[in-house]
């Protein structure tokens, strides 16, 4: 921060226009961070960064559009901060792509990712994906409808929750997810299967996560969160029996 801003942070100026903007933000839905719109604003931002080079510009310094009332993590400059993830949200897709942040038209991107149960798919999505991101995970839908995990899931309910992850895949297929990217996460140990996705979805990446047996059923030792291992485990033992390579 150069001393001339530093100067004017502490300047009657500032202080009158910051007051003014909050009492503004309180009343419109009492505070709330601009960006997130979770917790209470703590620091008034500037979008613009103020620099010597525009210093002497008052709409950048003192302009309302210039300005937004964020909570402190928001408020964090760092190269991933989340004041940067939420500040250019997708626009409206249109024949499959959105708007970047430079105003270039992007195809969305659409991944498969598929592996064993315990391989890993969920941590490698979970480091890829961007914070606008849409993902379906075959599992996830097991557990929103019968509150249990996959390996328990009763099979008078397998059906119809496939029928509902097909009707999503279809609004997936028809560009209707407005997200950057769309992130399938399922099983897949049958060819059949895998080629009907990539007819469904001719330009998706498929990612297999190829872990080894051995290594899946010791990733489940070590959960904490699995109460019935021995269930689990014949779950990944039929994965694995049903499994073809491409």
């Amino acid at each position: 921060m150069f001393p001339e801003y530093k100067k004017f942070l502490k300047s009657a100026d500032w202080r009158n226009f910051r007051q003014e903007y909050i009492d503004r933000r309180v009343l419109a839905d009492g505070g709330l961070c601009e960006v997130c719109c979770q917790v209470a604003g703590q620091e008034l931002h500037h979008v613009k960064p103020v620099t010597p080079d525009n210093f002497s510009d008052k709409s950048i310094k003192l302009g309302n559009d210039n300005v937004k009332w964020v909570c402190k993590e928001c408020h964090s400059r760092n190269e991933k901060s989340r004041v940067e993830k939420y500040a250019n949200p997708p626009f409206k897709l249109q024949n499959g792509c959105y708007m970047n942040e430079s105003g270039d038209m992007v195809k969305q991107r659409i991944a498969v990712v598929w592996g064993a149960p315990f391989a890993g798919k969920r941590s490698y999505v979970s480091g890829l994906k961007g914070v606008a991101d849409f993902v379906l995970c075959t599992d996830e839908l097991f557990k929103a409808f019968s509150l249990l995990p996959s390996e328990l899931l009763p099979d008078n309910l397998f059906r119809d929750i496939m029928k509902i992850r097909d009707s999503i895949l279809s609004r997936i297929g028809e560009g209707q997810i407005n997200a950057p990217a769309v992130w399938i996460i399922a099983g897949l140990p049958r060819r059949k299967d895998r080629e009907e996705l990539r007819k469904r979805f001719p330009d998706a990446e498929f990612v297999l996560i190829d872990t080894a047996k051995s290594k899946c059923l010791y990733k489940l030792q070590q959960s904490k969160d699995v109460k019935e291992k021995y269930k689990a485990a014949d779950y990944i033992a039929k994965y694995f029996e049903k499994y073809e390579p491409d």
